[in-house]
């Protein structure tokens, strides 16, 4: 799943070069020979227990299987209800994503002034079509109601309307309100679950669209306070604009998806994400909120996109096409497609996703199993969301709309921190830009950066549905981020780096470190259970792994997490080594 292509980015967002790290240090060829044997062994044999007991429990998981592909002669698991909704929903999305293509060549060519207007009809087409007219007033009036929160003039009352309005959803009324609404009774309950998660995003819009129009309305209103200040501001403006217009008339498809991703780089700990001067829009309108909030390529399993990024690229002249991005939006969507193709080929013959839905099969399976399932699991999620939002994020493109990339592959990454920047990146920079920074950013003393954490993860405990699981993930999630900033506040410690240097040998250095890494791993993993299959699944997970039986288990476990941790480094090592050669190139 991971190619050198998508290192090299990860090593681009994560900033950090080796140097003279010696967490970086070259290991002996038999030691890393003996880490990378010891990885590979354990994701077969891991890939042999899921696969077998597949076998063994189908006639269990029957209500989580349907008939698959007629060529592969499988059943197919369908426990997964994103993919499964999104599987079943892909050509009708095609249909409108088509049609919002050809809509928009067709006005931008012969009546450009109406384009965002002929975007907007089409959404509220798509939805009424998908959703039905009650659903689509639901979503209209919960945007009027926080766009009428704006008018004044407080972010304040914006926060507290807005997460007023996601919390109440949670709750048992409203959502006995929401199924009154739907008309349709077959596959009712997913399509309940669809418009929460739809929900969950016009809100993230809203508050968005909303915050940017307070920021607008005050840098106006210290601009009219000085005059000249405002003379030099409007003239560096249109000077930056233009220089943003060259830039982007000269770079493809590929360079503008790495700026995209290049957005993101900061993490809570990057001092340079409190660098957000930008360019406030001009129109906030109702229209532009509508148009912002239900523009279809990024409403359907898509990404975040903050609207002063959204409202600036969709208004810009789009780029004219050449054979090089026509090409890169091939590539792009065969890679899609390859994608897709592969998730479908692994649920027609590994069923983790419906044995992780059932408890009384999970109790009978091996720690083995249990931790086969989990990695699977894990895998499946990054993938299904690099097939949704690459698809979503390449409709954007042909309207100009750079987006955030999709998930980075996570089975390299080692540390909270990278996971919680590299996989879904739109919404780490909304949650760092109107969150994390308004609350002092990385700049501030320690204690302020870690309030500010807290509270990031606390909001995605709100966006996440207010369930019990969820805090129990965003609280361990937080943890293990405090873990990283003290080690990394100890290594910059004078006499720790004169005990390194005096006493230790590099690559020993590499070795206790990815030692004291393996805690910290664990740390998440079991609270991840809880995240991605509720509590039955997660406490099942703490007894079979810690309470029941020896720590033996435990013990092989940290073994092979070390191992999968300095394979991890020594591939960021490669990566980064070359792409500090092609800069010196």
């Amino acid at each position: 799943m991971c190619q050198v292509k998508t290192a090299v980015s990860e090593v681009k967002e994560v900033g950090r070069c080796p140097g003279k790290d010696n967490s970086y240090a070259r290991l002996s060829k038999k030691e890393l020979a003996l880490y990378i044997v010891t990885e590979a062994a354990t994701l077969l044999y891991l890939t042999y227990c899921v696969y077998w007991d597949s076998i063994d429990r189908t006639r269990w998981l029957e209500v989580s299987l349907e008939d698959g592909w007629s060529w592969l002669q499988r059943r197919r698991d369908i426990a997964d209800f994103e993919w499964r909704i999104w599987y079943r929903t892909l050509w009708q999305l095609l249909l409108w994503y088509s049609a919002h293509f050809l809509l928009g060549k067709l006005l931008e060519e012969n009546a450009p002034r109406f384009r965002n207007i002929g975007y907007l009809i089409l959404a509220m087409l798509s939805l009424l079509q998908m959703f039905g007219w009650k659903i689509v007033l639901l979503f209209m009036a919960h945007t009027c109601a926080v766009f009428l929160a704006a008018s004044f003039g407080s972010t304040a009352v914006v926060w507290a309307t807005s997460l007023g309005l996601m919390c109440i959803m949670n709750f048992n009324i409203p959502q006995i309100f929401l199924k009154s609404l739907i008309t349709t009774q077959e596959n009712k309950e997913e399509f309940v679950n669809i418009v929460n998660m739809e929900f969950g995003m016009v809100t993230l819009k809203c508050i968005s669209f909303s915050l940017e129009k307070l920021k607008s309305q005050t840098s106006q209103s210290d601009s009219k306070d000085r005059p000249d200040s405002k003379e030099r501001s409007d003239s560096k403006d249109r000077s930056d604009s233009k220089e943003r217009s060259d830039s982007k008339e000269r770079s493809d498809g590929e360079d503008s998806q790495e700026r995209s991703q290049n957005e993101t780089d900061a993490s809570f700990e990057s001092p340079a994400s409190t660098d957000v001067d930008e360019k406030p829009c001009d129109s906030y309108s109702l229209t532009d909120l509508l148009q912002y909030t239900f523009y279809v390529p990024l409403f359907f399993f898509a990404p975040v996109v903050t609207f002063d990024t959204f409202k600036t690229q969709i208004n810009e002249k789009p780029r004219p096409w050449n054979r090089r991005k026509v090409y890169h939006a091939i590539f792009a969507f065969v890679r899609i497609a390859f994608w897709t193709f592969f998730v479908e080929f692994s649920l027609h013959h590994l069923y983790f996703s419906a044995i992780m839905r059932s408890p009384h099969i999970l109790r009978r399976l091996s720690r083995w199993t249990l931790i086969g399932i989990e990695y699977f699991y894990l895998q499946l999620r990054m993938v299904k969301y690099f097939v949704f939002y690459s698809l979503a994020g390449q409709i954007a493109k042909l309207d100009g709309v750079d987006v955030p990339g999709p998930p980075s592959c996570i089975f390299y990454i080692y540390r909270f921190s990278d996971m919680w920047r590299l996989f879904d990146k739109g919404l780490y920079k909304f949650i760092t830009r109107y969150i994390y920074i308004p609350l002092g950013g990385s700049r501030s003393g320690l204690s302020q950066r870690l309030f500010g954490s807290f509270v990031c993860f606390m909001f995605c405990y709100v966006y996440r549905g207010l369930d019990v699981f969820a805090l129990v993930w965003c609280l361990f999630a937080f943890a293990e981020l405090v873990l990283e900033i003290c080690a990394a506040l100890l290594h910059e410690n004078p006499m720790v780096q004169k005990f390194e240097t005096r006493f230790l040998r590099p690559v020993w250095v590499r070795r206790l470190r990815a030692l004291f890494a393996v805690p910290g791993f664990l740390i998440c993993m079991f609270p991840m259970n809880y995240f991605i299959a509720g509590r039955q699944m997660g406490d099942l997970y703490v007894k079979k792994m810690l309470i029941m039986g020896t720590w033996t288990p435990l013990i092989i476990t940290s073994y092979l997490l070390y191992c999968h941790i300095q394979v991890a480094i020594e591939i960021e090592r490669i990566t980064k080594a070359k792409l500090l050669k092609l800069k010196k190139d």
